[in-house]
């Protein structure tokens, strides 16, 4: 485990003759409450079995706090039509390296983001606020373990989380949901605790605003809260919004 999290970003469009213009790029969060120092991050993409290095740098540092940097303004990358004989997926991948003070071993992470043909992306919403403490954030841990042992590789699944008033993160990223991936996303839910303000409105822009990195056709988005909007602002605005 890291305390690093890359994670890829990639936005797909048509090239109108079979293959594909992307903007990717990333960003790293730093899950841990203190700063993650001399951190280095490269960014790869594996297309047609060619590995190609879209760009490796130094970030220096990254705030503690679930604070995020990106690694760089979006490459684009155009993908040639698939090869219907071949079994590889072009491949995206975002390494980070870092160290901590309290932990002198440098932490490795990568997260790899593969072109594939999926039918549906869903994002899973969840409040950890104070007021889900107990019976509440148990119910809605429980009811997320079931949607997403319900999902198939048609599938990819995102988690985001909102425990404060400003705090909304990616607790897992966009992943088609194999048997693998959801194991690995039902025991991220396991670990999720209550605490702090409601930010309902805020966190449904940010999902919103996710949502374009989304690859399947139909899009979902299901909010698992207690409803009680605590920071200001209007969860009915921001849901009339969406995919406007």
């Amino acid at each position: 485990f890291s305390a690093l999290q890359p994670e890829v970003l990639i936005e797909c469009a048509s090239d109108g003759g079979g293959g594909q213009k992307i903007k990717a790029g990333g960003r790293i969060i730093n899950m841990a409450s203190e700063e993650a120092k001399n951190v280095r991050v490269r960014l790869t993409t594996i297309i047609q079995g060619k590995e190609t290095k879209l760009e490796e740098k130094d970030l220096k540092s990254i705030p503690g706090g679930r604070q995020e940097a990106l690694v760089s303004e979006p490459w684009e990358v155009d993908v040639p039509a698939a090869d219907p004989s071949s079994k590889e997926k072009p491949l995206f991948r975002l390494e980070v390296i870092g160290q901590y003070d309290t932990t002198p071993d440098l932490q490795y992470a990568r997260h790899e983001k593969a072109l594939q043909p999926l039918e549906y992306s869903i994002i899973l919403l969840m409040d950890c606020s104070g007021s889900m403490a107990g019976e509440k954030i148990e119910n809605a841990k429980k009811s997320a373990k079931t949607r997403i042992s319900a999902l198939d590789e048609k599938t990819e699944a995102a988690i985001l989380v909102f425990t404060d008033c400003g705090s909304i993160y990616t607790l897992a990223p966009f992943a088609a949901m194999t048997a693998e991936n959801k194991a690995s996303m039902q025991a991220q839910v396991d670990l999720l605790q209550s605490s702090g303000g409601t930010p309902i409105a805020a966190a449904v822009d940010y999902a919103d605003a996710y949502m374009r990195f989304a690859m399947g056709k139909e899009q979902t988005l299901v909010l698992l809260s207690d409803g009680e909007e605590t920071c200001s602002g209007d969860p009915v605005k921001s849901a009339e919004g969406l995919n406007k």
